[in-house]
């Protein structure tokens, strides 16, 4: 590709998957398209998208999962509202499969009951597994959901952080490997 607005263009590619049958699928957010191309770099397909994508997977029967983010909007509070959707293989049908809202601006440093000290933002993540079901779950939360291609709830995992068990050695390793990104610089060993 090259820079430009036309088919095979790119002027910011922010997210790029590829699927099980090696097509490169991207999304470029100031063409504001999601763009599929076969595995010698032809566009197979063009799809327009008034929101901001922030990740796509495909299913093995060719049906798309994609993360749409803040209806393409910036919340003045600081949150993000991400919908993960079901597309047909041609976009043209779209099932709701999962939507959460969470704070994205908080650094949490504060030591959990096990005495590790272990900062993040709120962050949701999520995938698909071979048979089509959405596992997602939110990093300051210790749940896991599993959801059936429609959305369904069919699965759900709770962990208790309280519970686990950590010795002096592991705790000194974890702490220095652990980096915190803090503006423009990564400190370990916080």
């Amino acid at each position: 590709g090259r820079k430009g607005k036309g088919p095979g263009e790119f002027l910011h590619i922010s997210v790029f998957e590829i699927d099980g049958n090696d097509n490169l699928i991207t999304f470029d957010s100031r063409n504001m398209r999601i763009t599929i191309f076969d595995n010698f770099g032809r566009v197979k397909l063009i799809k327009r998208s008034v929101e901001i994508v922030r990740k796509i997977e495909r299913s093995k029967n060719g049906d798309f999962f994609i993360e749409l983010i803040n209806h393409g909007l910036v919340d003045p509070e600081g949150f993000s509202i991400s919908k993960v959707y079901k597309y047909s293989s041609d976009f043209k049908n779209r099932i709701l499969i999962d939507s959460v809202r969470y704070k994205t601006d908080i650094q949490i440093t504060e030591p959990v009951p096990t005495n590790l000290p272990i900062p993040f933002s709120s962050n949701y993540i999520w995938t698909i597994d071979k048979n089509g079901n959405v596992l997602s779950g939110m990093s300051d939360q210790q749940v896991m959901t599993l959801r059936n291609n429609q959305g369904k709830i069919i699965g759900r995992k709770e962990y208790n952080i309280k519970k686990l068990k950590v010795n002096e050695e592991d705790k000194k390793a974890f702490l220095n490997s652990l980096g915190f990104y803090n503006g423009s610089s990564t400190q370990n060993g916080v």
